[in-house]
């Protein structure tokens, strides 16, 4: 049974790595990207219809479907100041300081598989709330059409500074785990039974069905993880067992302990005809042990003189 269960985890492994090479291999499909004209400053956006919605001194740009929004106001006042009014309306479970031009500061947002990731920044007279949502698979690709389209940020003949770019890399290790795609989610959720089996093969199998070490009378027969049905009083549970036979006792152990011990004067073995097993009693407990042989082990036991059931 040990053997069995290691080899379906190599099974289920091999499976699983094969599923992670299948979805490591699926790649979105390439952006199409179009330059826009904004108030007062250009960048690249994904082709595809565009929408303005006006109010409150807003000048939102709807892209993608609805899901990036590229939204300018005047400036007002500090920057940072203004950065952290507008942080009231997020409740973001990351955010990081990163100058896009002389200031800023990234937001990331998550509810289940939602992700929003937001940019606050202000240069020259603008005020600049540019994000990008999704929610599914493929959530990464997602935050590199962002920062792709606040690399190509020009306002009044400035781009981007350059630590942008650090701070930018910097964030995306920070928030990797909140941004992978369903495809490592899955893999990692299939992994577990994998590990937890091989924890059972490695760690447990060891010591339920094994036998202990024995220091001084060594037995003359042995048989480790036998499956049986063990019943004691208000009980009965399948398990592994291992058996040992002495000159003057036969010892069941689970967990390497000694559950029954049947000698001459008390307990008795049968064997359950057509079955590979053998059945001992001994007072109030009971086990039904899958062996190879049953039949031979009998004959041992008949011929050491224990009550061997006809």
């Amino acid at each position: 049974m040990e053997k069995m269960i290691r080899i379906l985890a190599v099974i289920l492994g091999s499976i699983i790595a094969f599923l992670w090479f299948i979805f490591s291999s699926i790649k979105p499909d390439p952006v199409q990207w179009v330059a826009f004209q904004g108030e007062g400053f250009t960048c690249r956006v994904p082709a595809g219809p565009r929408s303005l919605v006006e109010g409150n001194g807003w000048h939102k740009n709807i892209f993608a479907d609805g899901r990036l929004y590229l939204s300018t106001r005047p400036a007002e006042g500090d920057a940072e100041d203004q950065i952290a009014a507008y942080r009231h309306y997020l409740n973001p479970a990351y955010e990081a300081a990163i100058p896009v031009f002389d200031n800023g500061r990234f937001f990331l947002e998550k509810k289940g598989k939602f992700r929003r990731y937001v940019y606050l920044f202000t240069s020259g007279d603008n005020f600049f709330w540019i994000e990008n949502s999704i929610q599914g698979s493929t959530l990464r690709t997602y935050k590199d059409i962002l920062d792709e389209v606040i690399n190509s940020l020009n306002v009044g003949g400035r781009s981007v500074s350059p630590e942008f770019q650090i701070r930018k890399e910097q964030i995306n290790k920070a928030i990797q785990w909140y941004s992978q795609g369903e495809d490592l989610l899955f893999t990692l959720m299939m992994g577990i039974p994998v590990v937890i089996i091989l924890i059972i093969s490695l760690v447990v199998l060891p010591f339920i069905g094994k036998l202990p070490n024995f220091r001084d009378k060594r037995p003359i027969r042995t048989a480790t993880n036998l499956f049986a049905w063990v019943r004691r009083p208000g009980r009965i549970n399948g398990t592994l067992t291992a058996m040992a036979l002495f000159e003057d006792r036969l010892v069941v152990y689970i967990w390497r302990r000694p559950f029954m011990t049947i000698t001459r004067h008390d307990g008795t073995v049968a064997h359950i005809a057509g079955k590979q097993s053998i059945v001992l009693r001994q007072g109030n407990k009971k086990a039904t042990v899958d062996v190879d042989y049953p039949l031979r082990w009998l004959s041992e036991l008949s011929a050491r003189g224990f009550h061997v059931a006809r």
